[in-house]
Formats: structure tokens, C-alpha cells, sequence
């Protein structure tokens, strides 16, 4: 008589994953800056945020003047979730605008029709650096540091000096408030919405992989090269969009106006939660770290401060960011 014996296979254990083992408190460290700082401003100027005139107000000053690094910022993430950076964004922003201002257009229809001209020679300056970083195989740094100098070269060409030739009606349209709210903060919430529809499609997340695992991007089917040029197109048509913006809201151009935008873009990106390294972050983290950028000053200017602090405070912001995310996700890996 045979007996039989019965082996119980232990269930695999499951672990408990906490917001640090998940990498959630890094997606959720910028909100939490931006409510602080948020609650530190209401501290000095309550009237700010309570009550629907503050409220608007608030919201009609301080996201218009977003705007530009919000667009910059956007531009930014897409390259570096990739793997990359973009330093041409600010030659990008300058030749647009000093393209735009410059055609002596007059009517709707003729701006409308460079304003898509200038958004397509954006987009055409961004295929160019991807063309040359995917198949040529050189480093985005050093490609876009080229491509910045030239486009800010010939930026200067265009306008030699600073200013411009739109009609006053075009420049007025920037203070339009329609439905109570400006324009920038219809843009702003438009930006928004693009964030969310852009992290679901699958070229978003075609983006992610490739900065996570090049080849694992690569085994899984994404198309490297495609989604490279692509990445870098995106980029370029949001910095032409930013430097437009720039030029709707000054009626003026110069050749070195997108340049403070390639470091605070970056800022931004950075303590929006976006890892340099590529692969993690967003968008939306990038249009938070934007807000922390831009209410630095006005918290510095209410509470009477130098105004050298701003540099100092994004610093070290800036600092913490990157000093928390790398801890963070060594903590992650020990735990998983």
C-alpha cells in the first residue's frame, strides 16, 4: 500500500508598499512645497485667496505671469523624461518671437497665419536636434547647446536690438478677461488637461520608457529613433509656443529673451518631481514646480525681504529636491 504524500507550496509572501517604496511621496513632495508656500503668502495677505475678488485677482496676476516658464517647463519635461535636456529651448523662444514681431502683419488672419508658422519653425528647429541626437548618436547637451547659439544668432540678425511692430490690439487682447478669467489662466488650465491626456496616450508613455530602460524600451517595441525625433519636435513646437506667449504679453522681442527660461525650465522640471536621469516625473509636477518658481518673489517682495533671496530659496530648493528624490529612491530599492 503506497501512501501519498502531499507537499503545501507556500503562497508567496506579499509586501506592504508604502508611499516611499512606491515612489509616491516624490510625485506628491511638490504639491505639498506649493500648499506650504500657498499658506505662508495667505499668512501675510489673507484677502489673496479668500473671497471671490481676491480669489480672481490672485488667479488673473499670478498664472498669466506662469505662463511662459509653464509652456518652457512643458517643453522641458517631455525631453528629460526621455533621457535628455533641451537647451535650445530659449534660442527656440527668441527666434519665434523676434520672427512673429518682425513681419509687420496687421489683421487677424495674418496673425494667425505666422503664429503657425512660427509654431511649425519651432517644431522643425526641435526635429532637427532629434534627427541629430537619434541617429547620429551625440549627446542632447551638447547638441542643443549648438542649436541655442545658432537660433539665438540668428534671433539677433531679426531684431538687433529689442522691440517690435504688432497693433496695439494685439497686445491689449493680453489684459482680455473673458468669462471673468484672463486668458493665461485658460491657457494655463488647457496645459493641465494636455497633462493629463498626454501621460495615458502611448506616446507618453513611450517617452517614460525610453528614459526608465533604453532597452527595455527597445525589447518591448518601442521605436527608439521615432519616439527620439518625435520627443524633441514636441519640445520644440511648446518653446515656440512659450516664446510667442513671451511676445503676446510684451508686443516686443529680443535676441536673448528665452535665455533665463532654459535654466528655470529646468528648475521647474526638477522640483516638479522629474527625475534628470530620465523615466519619472510629469508633466503636471512640472507645472507645480512652475507655481513654486513664480510665488517665490512675490513671498520674498510681501515679507520685505532682499530680493537675492529668491535665487537663494530656489536653490535650495532645488537642492532638497534632488537630495530627497535620489534618498528616496535608494530607500525604495532596499525595500522592495
Amino acid at each position: 500500500m503506497s501512501s501519498r504524500t502531499t507537499t503545501k507550496v507556500a503562497a508567496p509572501e506579499r509586501r506592504k508598499v508604502g508611499l516611499v517604496a512606491s515612489g509616491k511621496i516624490n510625485m506628491l513632495a511638490p504639491y505639498i512645497i506649493l500648499l506650504v508656500l500657498l499658506l505662508i503668502w495667505a499668512a501675510k495677505f489673507p484677502g489673496l485667496f479668500v473671497g471671490s475678488p481676491g480669489a480672481l485677482s490672485s488667479l488673473n496676476l499670478w498664472i498669466p505671469t506662469a505662463m511662459t516658464l509653464a509652456l518652457a517647463a512643458t517643453a522641458q519635461t517631455l525631453v528629460v523624461q526621455s533621457g535628455g535636456i533641451d537647451l535650445s529651448i530659449g534660442g527656440v523662444m527668441s527666434l519665434t518671437a523676434a520672427i512673429f514681431v518682425t513681419r509687420g502683419w496687421s489683421s487677424l488672419a495674418e496673425c494667425i497665419m505666422w503664429f503657425v508658422i512660427c509654431v511649425v519653425v519651432g517644431a522643425l528647429c526641435g526635429a532637427f536636434n532629434g534627427v541629430i541626437v537619434a541617429y547620429l548618436k551625440l549627446e542632447s547637451f551638447v547638441v542643443t547647446l549648438a542649436t541655442w547659439s545658432i537660433l539665438s544668432g540668428i534671433a539677433l540678425l531679426l531684431v538687433p536690438i529689442p522691440g517690435g511692430d504688432v497693433p496695439e490690439w494685439f497686445t491689449k487682447s493680453f489684459s482680455d478677461k473673458p468669462l471673468v478669467l484672463s486668458w493665461g489662466v485658460f491657457l494655463f488650465i488647457g496645459l493641465i488637461l494636455f497633462a493629463i491626456w498626454f501621460r495615458r496616450i502611448r506616446l507618453g508613455i513611450s517617452i517614460r520608457a525610453l528614459g526608465s530602460d533604453r532597452t527595455g524600451a527597445f525589447l518591448s517595441g518601442v521605436p527608439i529613433r521615432r519616439t527620439t525625433v518625435t520627443t524633441f519636435m514636441l519640445s520644440g513646437a511648446l518653446a515656440a509656443l512659450a516664446g510667442l506667449y513671451l511676445a503676446w504679453k510684451t508686443g516686443t522681442a529680443a535676441s536673448d529673451m528665452g535665455d533665463p527660461y532654459i535654466l528655470w525650465s529646468i528648475a521647474a522640471v526638477v522640483i516638479g518631481g522629474t527625475s534628470l536621469a530620465g523615466g519619472k516625473g510629469g508633466i503636471g509636477g512640472s507645472l507645480v514646480g512652475t507655481l513654486i518658481v513664480t510665488i517665490i518673489a512675490p513671498i520674498i517682495f510681501a515679507f520685505g525681504l532682499p530680493d537675492f533671496l529668491k535665487a537663494l530659496v530656489i536653490g535650495l530648493i532645488l537642492i532638497i529636491a534632488v537630495v530627497s528624490s535620489a534618498a528616496l529612491d535608494a530607500y525604495a530599492r532596499r525595500t522592495r
